[in-house]
C-alpha cells in the first residue's frame, strides 16, 4: 500500500470517528433534555449509563437478552423500567403481569422499529400483521384466520399436508442413516419440512428437499433470524443511523439483502398466481386475498400480500423446526422418558404406519413431553416490543403512553414458586391421573390479544412429526456427546446443531 493511500485511509478513519463523535454528542444532548413523563410509584430500575441508558447493563449480564432481563426480574421484581436509547422501556416478567398487560387494548399496538422494518420489508412503513398496528392491523388478521380456516387451517386438509412431509421426513431419515452410518444431523431437514408446510398453505405447493428453490427459502430464513440476533434489542435496532457506519453497515445490509431476495421470490410466486388465477376455485391463501382484493384494494394490496406471505413464512416455519430440534435434543439428554413415549405410542398405534391427531387424546404422556418441551426450551422467550398508546395503570404503577413493552416469557416458565423445580425436565408435571392436564402458565404461543395466530397449526406440526419421529426411531448421543441445551439466539432460539445416532425402531 502507498504512503498516499495510507493517509487517505486515516483520513476517512478520522472523518467516521468525527462524525460518529458528533452524532454521539446530540443523542447525549437529546437524552439528557427528555423528561420522563413517568407518574406515582415508577417500577424499579438499576443505575442507567447516561448516553446508552441500560443496554451496557443488559450486555454485561448476559449476551441472551432472555436471560438477562431475568436476571433483572430476580433482583427489581415482575415490572422494570429500563431506558434504551430515547425509550422507555416496561419490562414484563411475571405471569399475571403479562396477562393483564397483554389482555388490554392500550398494548395491542407494535412499537415502532424502524431498523427491523427497513430490513424486513426495504422501508419504514408498516404492513402485513406481524410488525403492523392499528385497524388494518386487525382487519389482516381477521381475514388471515378465516382464509386459512377455509383451507382447512388446523382441520383434516391441513393434517394430511403435515402427514404428507411426516412421510418424506423419515423416508429421508432412513436415507441419511444409510448414508452416515446412522450419525445424523437434523436441523436444516425440519427447517426444510416446516417450511414446506407453511408454503403449502400460503402458494399451494411443496418442494423437494435438493430443490434450488427450497436451499433459497432456508438462506432467507438465516436472514430474518439475524434480525433477531443482531437488531432488536441492540444498538443497531435502537440507533437506525448506524447502519451507515462499520461494522453495523454488514450486518444491515447482509439482512437487507437476504430479505429483499425473499420479497423478490413471493412477488414472482404473485405473479404466477395472478396469470392463473380462477376467482371461482381458489387454491391457496394467495389466490383468496387477490379475489378479495379485487373488491377491496386499499387494504388488500399488493404490499400487504407480500408482507403477510412473509409474515406467514417466517412465523409459521422457525418456531416449529426449532421446538423439534429441542424435543430430540431431550430425549437424547433422558432416554427413559425416550423409552416412555416410543411405548406409549407402540400401544396405541401398533403396526399403522403414522400416528394421526385422532391418536392424540389416548397419547397423553406423548403430549405432556411436548409441552415440557415448550416450557423449558423457550423458543420465543421474547415477545416483539409492543407500545402502550394510553397510560396504562397496573397495580400501583401508572405507564405513560408511548412506553414500549417487553415481555419475557423466559421468567415465567422458569417461576421456582410455581414450578418448583423449573430446571428439571419432568413431563409428569402435566399429567394428572395419567390424563394431560394443559398450564395456563406455559405460554410458548404467547398470551393476550396478540397470541400466534397459528398456534393451532404448530401444536398439529409438532404433535405429528415428534410422534412419527419417535414412532419410527430412536435417538441417542454420538460417542457420549449430549446435545448443547443453551440456545443459539435469534428471532427465534433453538438449540447449537447437533448429531445423533438414529436407529430405525421398526
Amino acid at each position: 500500500m502507498s504512503y498516499s493511500t495510507d493517509v487517505k485511509s486515516i483520513f476517512e478513519c478520522e472523518m467516521i470517528l468525527l462524525i460518529l463523535l458528533g452524532l454521539l454528542s446530540l443523542l447525549a444532548w437529546q437524552l439528557l433534555k427528555k423528561k420522563s413523563t413517568w407518574k406515582g410509584v415508577v417500577p424499579p430500575s438499576p443505575t442507567p449509563h447516561p448516553i446508552f441508558g441500560h443496554i451496557p447493563t443488559l450486555a454485561k449480564l448476559d449476551p441472551r437478552p432472555q436471560y438477562a432481563f431475568h436476571s433483572l426480574a430476580a433482583e427489581f421484581g415482575n415490572l422494570v423500567r429500563l431506558k434504551m436509547g430515547f425509550k422507555f422501556v416496561l419490562l414484563v416478567s411475571g405471569f399475571e403481569e403479562m396477562k393483564e398487560i397483554h389482555g388490554t387494548e392500550i398494548t395491542q399496538d407494535r412499537a415502532r422499529l424502524d431498523t427491523s422494518n427497513l430490513i424486513y420489508r426495504g422501508t419504514v412503513e408498516r404492513k402485513g400483521i406481524l410488525f403492523n398496528y392499528g385497524e388494518e392491523w386487525k382487519e389482516l388478521r381477521r381475514f388471515t384466520l378465516k382464509s386459512l380456516k377455509d383451507l382447512g387451517f388446523g382441520k383434516n386438509s391441513s393434517e394430511e399436508i403435515i402427514l404428507e412431509e411426516c412421510r418424506e421426513v423419515v423416508n429421508k431419515i432412513k436415507e441419511l442413516i444409510e448414508e452416515n452410518n446412522g450419525i445424523v444431523n437434523l436441523d436444516k431437514l425440519f427447517n426444510k419440512a416446516a417450511l414446506n408446510i407453511v408454503w403449502h398453505l400460503t402458494a399451494g405447493e411443496r418442494f423437494d428437499y435438493e430443490d434450488e428453490k427450497m436451499h433459497k427459502l432456508h438462506l432467507f430464513m438465516e436472514s430474518f433470524m439475524r434480525i433477531g440476533k443482531d437488531i432488536i434489542g441492540k444498538p443497531l435496532g435502537i440507533f437506525p443511523f448506524l447502519r451507515f457506519f462499520p461494522p453495523f453497515r454488514r450486518v444491515f445490509n447482509n439482512c437487507s439483502n437476504g430479505m429483499k431476495q425473499l420479497r423478490d421470490f413471493i412477488s414472482a410466486t404473485i405473479s404466477d398466481h395472478e396469470a392463473t388465477l380462477d376467482p371461482s376455485n381458489p387454491r391457496d391463501y394467495i389466490d383468496i386475498f387477490l379475489i378479495n382484493g379485487i373488491e377491496n384494494p386499499s387494504l388488500m394490496s399488493n404490499d400487504n400480500l407480500v408482507t403477510c406471505c412473509m409474515d406467514l413464512f417466517v412465523a409459521g416455519s422457525e418456531t416449529t423446526s426449532k421446538s423439534l430440534m429441542f424435543a430430540l435434543a431431550f430425549m437424547v439428554w433422558h432416554p427413559e422418558i425416550a423409552a416412555r413415549v416410543r411405548e406409549e405410542i407402540q400401544g396405541v398405534i401398533g403396526e399403522r404406519e403414522l400416528v394421526r391427531m385422532e391418536d392424540k387424546d389416548h397419547l397423553p404422556f406423548t403430549e405432556a413431553t411436548l409441552n415440557e418441551v415448550w416450557r423449558i426450551a423457550n423458543v420465543v422467550p421474547l415477545t416483539p416490543p409492543r407500545i402502550t398508546t394510553d397510560t396504562l395503570n397496573v397495580g400501583q404503577h401508572e405507564i405513560p403512553e408511548s412506553t414500549l413493552i417487553m415481555s419475557n416469557t423466559y421468567t415465567v416458565h422458569m417461576d421456582e414458586a410455581y414450578w418448583g423445580d423449573p430446571q428439571t425436565f419432568r413431563p409428569d408435571r402435566f399429567l394428572l391421573k395419567d390424563e394431560f392436564r394443559p398450564d395456563e402458565r406455559n405460554i410458548p404461543f404467547g398470551i393476550g390479544k396478540r397470541r400466534c395466530l397459528g398456534e393451532n397449526l404448530a401444536r398439529m406440526e409438532n404433535f405429528l412429526i415428534f410422534s412419527n419421529l419417535m414412532k419410527h426411531f430412536s435417538f441417542q448421543s454420538v460417542n457420549g456427546k449430549l446435545p448443547e441445551l443453551s440456545p443459539e439466539v435469534g428471532f427465534t432460539n433453538g438449540p447449537p446443531p447437533f448429531e445423533m445416532l438414529i436407529r430405525t425402531v421398526n
